[in-house]
């Protein structure tokens, strides 16, 4: 009976251990010393009905199992210390290389870990890949590329989620030793766009050579490339994202393509090299402060030209002489009517700071209507040219509330049009019928 009873407690005990195996392997705890512990965090969603494991966290060395067929990584702040980061290898769907968990079918890079390197034969990188763990853990990445290769990586950007901070990137080209001695960009042909904020604050390119191929520059493309000096944008380009060139300080003038139908908000916000800019006639909108604080001296708007945004001249203070297509409406987005001329430089008269002071010059020209108040305390113009069918239908389009105004006004006209305010010049010192340029 005893033998009996020895028997059965060691029965008992061999399947109590087999048991907890069991529960163990099915919580991801493994009692074998060759494999890793989880250390991560997730759940199962069911997405477009799928099975999916999203993970959370990561915490130490991490290893992914076989059966984690479909991941998502959804790690914020500092929610990753791993140090290091390995894909089991019979998993069908990831491998990793380098502490860095890549998808097979397409080399794309999901997630990085303190002491990554970046394989150059990754294609894609995914937003979440670059920006899920705290400061202090971006100096260990690297990257096992030159900074040519890595422009030939598309960035995969998830709807509303901030793009590759370019901080990370300057990490990963001062690592490689590349980065500083990029100074010539070539952008292959084939190439249609160039993501958002893909050369922000890449301070040592002079120079950039766009492709025939490329429809769209994302916005912040080229945001604070400080030596920027030299870039042609080709025909063909139709999209453009906002803050595109702003900051580029040394960048002295841009040719703009006819495909190019507008210029985006803040485009050229503070080029402070920026003298000449030539807009050509399919040109159809110029957008909120798209020139801040340029230094450009003369513009000349086409007549294709439909909306100006307020402030689309803001502080540009070297301007001396504007020609404009259109008067007598904001021709914002809104359409508001019966602005005065400072609202391409500041949306109102009132900002008095943001009006250049060297403008003395404005030209008028087409099928345009001066009304009420359009030049109020202007007094700083000399001449003012009415070109075309200008006309002015108001006696008070001139005021200036401080008498006379020694200014001359230049009208294509012989003689004062049936039309005209019978008393549009009452505070004009001087008429020029007949003008011609």
């Amino acid at each position: 009976m005893k033998h009996i009873y020895k028997h059965l407690t060691l029965y008992s005990l061999l399947f109590s251990l087999l048991l907890s195996f069991i529960v163990y392997s099915l919580l991801g705890v493994y009692v074998d010393d060759k494999m890793k512990i989880f250390n991560m965090s997730y759940h199962i969603e069911n997405i477009n009905g799928e099975e999916v494991y999203v993970i959370t966290r990561l915490d130490a060395e991490v290893e992914i199992p076989s059966d984690f067929e479909n991941i998502v990584f959804h790690i914020n702040g500092d929610n990753n210390s791993a140090c290091s980061i390995k894909v089991d290898k019979k998993n069908p769907n990831y491998y990793s290389k380098g502490n860095c968990v890549i998808e097979k079918n397409t080399n794309k890079l999901l997630m990085t870990c303190y002491n990554s390197i970046i394989p150059n034969d990754i294609k894609v990188i995914n937003c979440r890949a670059l920006t899920s763990y705290s400061s202090d853990q971006h100096v260990s990445i690297k990257y096992d590329g030159t900074a040519n290769d890595w422009l030939n990586i598309e960035f995969e950007l998830e709807e509303n989620f901030w793009a590759i901070k370019n901080p990370l990137v300057d990490i990963l080209f001062n690592n490689s030793g590349n980065y500083e001695e990029l100074e010539y960009v070539n952008i292959p042909e084939g190439t249609i766009k160039i993501d958002s904020h893909r050369f922000q604050y890449f301070t040592s390119i002079k120079e950039v050579v766009i492709p025939s191929s490329l429809k769209e520059i994302g916005d912040y493309a080229f945001y604070g490339c400080t030596k920027l000096k030299k870039i042609n944008l080709n025909e063909g380009l139709i999209d453009v994202g906002t803050h595109v060139f702003a900051g580029c300080t040394s960048l002295e003038n841009i040719n703009i393509p006819n495909s190019l139908t507008y210029l985006s908000s803040q485009m050229f916000w503070k080029c402070t090299s920026l003298k000449d800019i030539e807009l050509h006639n399919n040109l159809k909108k110029i957008s909120v402060q798209a020139f801040y604080k340029c230094p450009l001296e003369e513009v000349y708007v086409p007549e294709s030209v439909q909306i100006i945004e307020s402030y689309a001249f803001d502080e540009c203070h070297s301007l001396k002489k504007i020609t404009l297509p259109f008067i007598g409406k904001s021709r914002d987005n809104t359409g508001v009517e019966n602005v005065t001329v400072w609202y391409i430089f500041g949306g109102s008269y009132y900002y008095s700071e943001t009006k250049p002071k060297s403008l003395t010059e404005i030209v008028l020209y087409g099928d345009a209507v001066i009304r009420e108040d359009y030049f109020e305390n202007c007094k700083q113009f000399k001449k003012i040219y009415l070109l075309d069918n200008v006309k002015v239908v108001s006696d008070e389009a001139f005021t200036n509330y401080y008498g006379n105004w020694d200014c001359t006004v230049y009208c294509e006209v012989e003689n004062t049009p049936s039309d005209w305010s019978s008393n549009w010049n009452q505070y004009i010192e001087n008429v020029v019928w007949g003008y011609k340029e």
